[in-house]
């Protein structure tokens, strides 16, 4: 009986060992980042017990690690943990840490840790974009350029990418330009070069803070650049709604949600540029009037505007052509010739009273587009 007893209390004591040590258990109290983040340049871990002696100088990484770019782990103090990634990380990147087996705290309690922590940087998202949201007014059939922070798959762009706009009721598709046009167009934007580089290779007083796209690294900031440009897989892209979009409307340009880097991670929701389609190419005669009945007053200016700009040598041939004697020539100013282009005309005045007038527009009058002229009103008037 006596032994019967003895055996009792020692698998008594024992149940409580056991649960003494599992009590004494350390754990990891805080890890960041997790889930979906952007623009991610260090992760940070606080441990429940300390982990290290104080100024211990050995930096001993609590994770085995597994991220495609390169970083170095710090102990902050005895209880927190730093990570350290060589640059900010761009779209398209996760990382897993798992707890290394048999990692124990300082007092020799083990890590009570049985998953791995992990992020992603989600998919490629536009960093800057031409023209930009806001913009005063858009090309019916404008070509879009996209500076991104990943690279991404051209099948899902085609897939996942779309316009809205208003009036029209289905999504409507976008195509990649490519070849030479896309070369073309990339080397005349420049200032949409300048912003997109600027926010690429943005560098503090310090240290460099440069987004990476797995680029060779030999060489000046811009040839980089002109690499990230040029490469096959390309953070730069351009489309085109694969309709004229209608004029004078609401539009957006919808990144999709599903959208893929080149790593394989996709997009988790959409991003929409809004913008507005300028007017029909339209010209407006307009004058002075007593009231609204009456005729032109003949020593005030009469005015004939356009919706978009026209050649100077188009507008030098248009003409204010009276019922009887010459036709008028319009004014153009010293500035207007310059540029090449123009968009309100005045005739010269005073005009003889009492005379009916016509507006004279050359055949094939366009705009600087290429789009045909179309009258919205009357092109007549009356002195």
């Amino acid at each position: 009986m006596v032994i019967q007893n003895s055996r009792i209390q020692f698998a008594f004591v024992f149940v409580l060992a056991l649960f003494s040590h599992l009590a004494q258990a350390a754990e990891i109290e805080f890890f960041s980042p997790s889930g979906e983040v952007k623009k991610i340049r260090q992760v940070a871990v606080r441990f429940s017990e300390q982990m290290v002696a104080f100024g211990d100088p050995r930096e001993v990484d609590p994770f085995d690690i597994l991220c495609p770019a390169p970083g170095k782990g710090r102990w902050a103090d005895q209880r927190n943990w730093i990570y350290d990634f060589e640059q900010d990380l761009p779209a398209g990147v996760v990382c897993n840490f798992a707890v290394k087996k048999g990692l124990a705290a300082l007092g020799g309690s083990p890590i009570k840790s049985i998953r791995a922590y992990s992020f992603t940087t989600g998919g490629p998202a536009i960093m800057q974009s031409e023209p930009y949201e806001g913009s005063y007014q858009i090309d019916e059939n404008q070509i879009f350029i996209l500076g991104l922070d990943a690279p991404a798959t051209a099948d899902s762009i085609q897939k996942n990418a779309y316009c809205q706009a208003e009036g029209v009721s289905e999504q409507i598709p976008v195509r990649l330009v490519l070849g030479k046009l896309r070369n073309s167009i990339l080397e005349y934007r420049t200032s949409f070069m300048t912003r997109y580089y600027q926010a690429v290779f943005k560098r503090g007083e310090n240290e460099g803070h440069s987004i990476i796209f797995g680029i060779e690294e030999r060489g000046s900031e811009r040839e980089k650049f002109l690499r990230l440009k040029d490469g096959l897989n390309s953070p730069i892209v351009v489309l085109q709604c694969q309709r004229t979009l209608p004029n004078n409307a609401n539009v957006s340009l919808v990144w999709g949600k599903g959208i893929t880097s080149i790593s394989g991670i996709a997009s988790s929701q959409s991003q929409s540029i809004s913008f507005n389609t300028r007017p029909l190419f339209e010209a407006k005669f307009s004058c002075e009037r007593v009231n609204a009945e009456a005729g032109c007053i003949p020593v005030l200016p009469m005015n004939l505007s356009f919706s978009s700009p026209v050649s100077i040598d188009n507008a030098m041939k248009i003409r204010l052509v009276p019922e009887s004697g010459a036709a008028v020539q319009p004014l153009i100013s010293e500035n207007d010739k310059k540029s090449g282009f123009v968009q309100q005309l005045q005739f010269p005045v005073p005009l003889p009273e009492k005379t009916k007038f016509k507006i004279r527009l050359p055949e094939m009058l366009t705009d600087d587009a290429g789009r045909t002229f179309r009258p919205v009103d009357d092109m007549t008037g009356k002195s």
